[in-house]
């Protein structure tokens, strides 16, 4: 997802180092893990509109993740 996410924002290379500085800022939470389809993604960074265009990455990454996870699973139950 955070590979995903900084290739969707031009982030440059995208290795580990990059994808572990994105995650040492990253915060992710819900108000009830187990039920919430609501998440609050919070990026720290150097100005206001890098951090809400890398929020937004990690929700949409996020988004086309579970849309695949749950595609595939579909599929597995079909088969």
């Amino acid at each position: 997802v955070l590979a995903d996410a900084l290739r969707r924002v031009g982030a440059g290379p995208v290795d580990q180092a990059a994808i572990d500085a994105l995650s040492s800022r990253l915060t992710v939470r819900t108000q009830n893990p187990t039920t919430s389809d609501s998440i609050d993604i919070e990026v720290r960074a150097s100005t206001p509109a890098t951090a809400a265009d890398l929020s937004n990455a990690v929700g949409t990454s996020l988004i086309a993740w579970d849309t695949n996870r749950a595609n595939q699973a579909i599929s597995s139950a079909i088969k």
